[in-house]
């Protein structure tokens, strides 16, 4: 499963942002992910989309559940960064099944 997480922020804050999401990656890992990554859009200042992969719906589920309190401190820091009135958008892909 593909989980990925969009963020607005201020062009102004990348480098401050990029520093706090890359040591989140360690915690996406620890908890189930076993590739982690960050893209900006190039035609969108300011516009970043984190991406992790998991094993399945239920490892996403094991996500929350592992988080720890110094964990939850950094995702709470990057999602400070988002701007909007909306939480950073968060979506879920699951590959189709062969056949």
């Amino acid at each position: 499963m593909l989980v990925s997480i969009e963020y607005s922020i201020d062009p102004a804050a990348s480098a401050e942002f990029l520093a706090l999401l890359r040591a989140l990656s360690g915690e996406r890992l620890r908890a189930g992910a076993y590739q982690w990554g960050v893209f900006e859009d190039v035609a969108q200042p300011g516009r970043y989309v984190e991406t992790f992969l998991l094993a399945s719906w239920e490892d996403q589920g094991l996500q929350y559940h592992r988080l720890s309190h110094d964990d939850a401190e950094r995702e709470a820091g990057v999602t400070r960064f988002h701007k909007g009135s909306q939480a950073p958008m968060v979506t879920y892909l699951v590959a189709p099944e062969a056949g």
